[in-house]
């Protein structure tokens, strides 16, 4: 008798196990998926519900805070429209922008859309430790490094010649000089500099960092001369599928 209950129990717990499996919404399961990837600090999966996404990036008709973001993009392999707005409009706008809209929703802050990115497609870092170094190094650059850079924009928008040759000479001479240091010295340390930042492959911190070394090329373009690991790894970057086709067939900008 006793055995013939524990069948029934057994019996009860499978029909409960199949109807709960039923009943699942569409995705249910693939986003329980994506839950224990991020307990575990893994990158997210790409599912066939990020396949049919539809991202649009809105943007000045400008690099700058932008660029990298466009760049996770290309790298990705999704399907994307840039959608430019004329730099006219930058005195009303310039807080809103850059905005990624990804199935009608809207993220902003570039540094936050080029990490929601690298982690729907897996660049974002391998475990949370390794992440961890990824954000770190991107802070080093968007926060720390960019600062000296902040009233550069505004500059070249007015058509300040004089305040632009300014801050151009003092950043490129002076400003720039320990950044480039301590970035070469921590691209040593992973693999004698040979790869990228972390890991065997590019995260986007190897982005992110390439991305602000090509803006300050652009004001010196013998601003990296002293740093040949750094100049090696550019290289790499640009060599990356999605970013190569980018930067050949991307639109010339004043910023």
């Amino acid at each position: 008798m006793r055995s013939f209950c524990v069948l029934l129990i057994m019996a009860a717990m499978l029909v409960f196990v199949v109807a709960d499996g039923a009943t699942d919404e569409p995705g249910t399961r693939l986003a329980s998926k994506q839950i224990e990837n991020l307990s575990t600090g893994s990158s997210l999966t790409v599912d066939a519900e990020d396949e049919e996404s539809k991202y649009i990036f809105h943007h000045f008709n400008a690099r700058f805070r932008g660029e990298s973001c466009r760049w996770a993009l290309a790298y990705a392999g999704v399907q994307w429209e840039d959608q430019r707005a004329s730099l006219a409009l930058f005195p009303t706008l310039g807080s809103t922008l850059p905005v990624l809209e990804v199935n009608g929703k809207n993220l902003t802050q570039s540094t936050a859309i080029a990490r929601y990115i690298a982690k729907k497609r897996g660049f974002a870092g391998r475990g949370l430790w390794e992440q961890a170094e990824v954000d770190a190094l991107i802070d080093y650059i968007v926060i720390d490094a960019i600062a000296g850079l902040r009233a550069y924009p505004e500059a070249a928008l007015t058509g300040d010649k004089a305040k632009v040759t300014a801050l151009k000479e003092q950043y490129t001479s002076v400003g720039v000089t320990p950044f480039l240091k301590e970035l070469e010295n921590k691209l040593r340390s992973n693999d004698g500099g040979q790869g990228f930042f972390f890991g065997p492959s590019a995260t986007l911190a190897d982005i992110i960092v390439v991305n602000f070394g090509d803006e300050v090329l652009r004001m010196k373009p013998d601003v990296l001369e002293s740093y040949p690991v750094l100049r090696e790894h550019r290289n790499r970057v640009h060599d990356l599928p999605g970013i190569t086709e980018w930067i050949a067939n991307r639109p010339d900008t004043l910023l």
